[in-house]
């Protein structure tokens, strides 16, 4: 039993992917919610208006429309996010 469930644990981590976008428009995260790898990286897309990325331990700082912002996660967890101007436009990273 504890072999399948270790077993499980790695499928589930290797299925999990090593980076994602998230786009920066229209007042939203998109995807808000997103899954990565432990060691993954999230890249932020900023496609309008002047909006941050603001979580435990990472920050964009002000970014426009055509930057990007990008932070890899090393530690499992969730980490939830915020844009600093818009406290409606929140986000979350899951880490396994």
């Amino acid at each position: 039993l504890h072999l399948s469930i270790r077993r499980q644990r790695q499928m589930c981590i290797r299925d999990s992917p090593m980076s994602a976008t998230i786009s920066v428009n229209n007042f939203s995260f998109s995807p808000s919610a997103t899954l990565i790898s432990i060691g993954g990286t999230i890249n932020w897309q900023f496609q309008g208006g002047t909006h941050t990325v603001s979580g435990s331990g990472f920050n964009s700082g002000t970014k426009i429309s055509g930057q990007t912002f990008s932070h890899t996660f090393n530690q499992s967890g969730n980490y939830n996010y915020v844009c600093s101007f818009h406290s409606s436009m929140t986000g979350t990273v899951k880490v396994e």
